[in-house]
């Protein structure tokens, strides 16, 4: 059974979560379904491509309308301020990696879940 997983942010962090990913060769096991991020869909096809510490990305990125497409696998971009907005429950959503650094509280991660996710989890980057 593969894992749907939902992106919230999409800066340093949340690109390199999908890097990984696609890099890690396990896209059968775990699938990025959605990116909720308030940047336009372009700008972050074009950060994702071209990392200025990582390099290229070697999977081909394109965007078109409110999708990001890496190789041929659509990925549903969002663009939702409020988390109780996001729809995480229409989406399938198994598992939501907030990856924004701004939220890091238990509330924070209870209300993915009460958008729809069955899990959640925070990555920030405080010290």
């Amino acid at each position: 059974m593969t894992v749907r997983v939902a992106i919230n942010g999409f800066g340093r962090i949340g690109r390199n979560v999908v890097r990984a990913l696609y890099e890690s060769g396990r896209r059968a096991e775990i699938t990025v379904v959605a990116i909720n991020e308030l940047a336009d869909a372009a700008g972050m096809a074009h950060l994702l491509k071209y990392d200025t510490s990582h390099g290229r990305f070697a999977w081909e990125v394109r965007q078109e309308r409110d999708q990001l497409f890496v190789g041929d696998d659509a990925i549903r971009v969002l663009h939702e301020r409020s988390l109780q907005s996001l729809p995480w429950r229409e989406l399938g959503v198994d598992v939501v990696l907030d990856c924004t650094g701004v939220y890091g509280s238990r509330e924070h991660g209870e209300a993915h879940i009460a958008a729809g996710a069955k899990k959640s989890a925070l990555f920030t980057s405080w010290q």
